[in-house]
């Protein structure tokens, strides 16, 4: 939800604070440059941490992240160019944050099924991440059309911290 939530609160956001569409394409594609700069490093601290630390801490940073920008239309952010640039602090910081989703799955994947299943639960988990879009992005476009966008921002958060902190319950490193 985290990933989709901008796409659905994006016009509402680019009218609120007048954004250009390059600005638009820049708070878009900021999520994406550090989320990718990041990734390498991130395998190399998962295979010495481990999954379950890093990966629930991730999960709980970057839903933290995702929260706060529910906050760039505070009064605490006196013009649309400190806004924006909030926003794009936040979307670099969960690009970093969420990093580790796609290696610690495949840790998790190569760690817990056998050779011969790790192609059908990698896909299985491919596809569910796409389900899950297709699934919860009507209700965050009922959110901002109900609440506003900032709501989509906080439940979409919440929910992440919620799961972040089940995991860190759940889940055992083997």
């Amino acid at each position: 939800m985290d990933r989709a939530n901008l796409s659905v609160a994006g016009t509402s956001i680019q009218k609120e604070f007048d954004l250009s569409p390059a600005n638009l394409g820049l708070l878009f594609s900021m999520f994406t440059w550090t989320y990718v700069l990041s990734q390498i490093p991130v395998g190399y601290i998962l295979d010495r941490i481990g999954v379950r630390k890093l990966y629930g801490c991730a999960i709980i940073i970057w839903s933290i992240f995702t929260c706060l920008m529910g906050l760039a239309s505070h009064h605490l952010f006196t013009t649309a160019i400190a806004s924006f640039a909030f926003l794009l602090l936040c979307r670099a910081l969960i690009g970093i944050a969420e990093a580790p989703s796609f290696p610690a799955n495949a840790k998790i994947i190569s760690t817990w099924f056998p050779t011969q299943e790790r192609a059908s639960s990698t896909a299985i988990y491919a596809c569910a991440q796409y389900i899950g879009l297709a699934l919860l992005t009507p209700v965050l476009a009922f959110i901002v059309a109900n609440y506003g966008w900032e709501m989509s921002f906080y439940a979409s958060g919440g929910a992440g911290i919620v799961f972040g902190v089940y995991w860190l319950y759940k889940y055992r490193d083997l």
